[in-house]
């Protein structure tokens, strides 16, 4: 036998065994793959709308500064204007 009779039987040997071990191999860790992917997925959207949120109340909350009058009397103020 020669090295190429012994390299054909290796890749003969490989693509016989191999294939079915690699399908059966891809098809067991299908269900991890897909639990991987979707728990990555929605740990991102979680975060993705958390950062949404926060982005809305930050938002909001320098609209209403803006806009809202101080309604509270401060120290600094005359007497006069100070609820009894």
């Amino acid at each position: 036998m020669s090295d190429r009779d012994d390299l054909k039987g290796l890749w003969l040997h490989l693509i016989c065994c191999g294939g079915p071990i690699a399908v059966f191999a891809l098809i067991g860790l299908l269900p991890t793959l897909i639990a991987f992917v979707l728990t990555y997925k929605v740990l991102a959207a979680g975060v993705g709308l958390a950062l949404a949120g926060a982005l809305v109340w930050w938002g909001r909350v320098r609209r209403a500064a803006r806009t809202e009058p101080v309604t509270h009397l401060t120290r600094t103020e005359p007497a006069r204007l100070r609820p009894s």
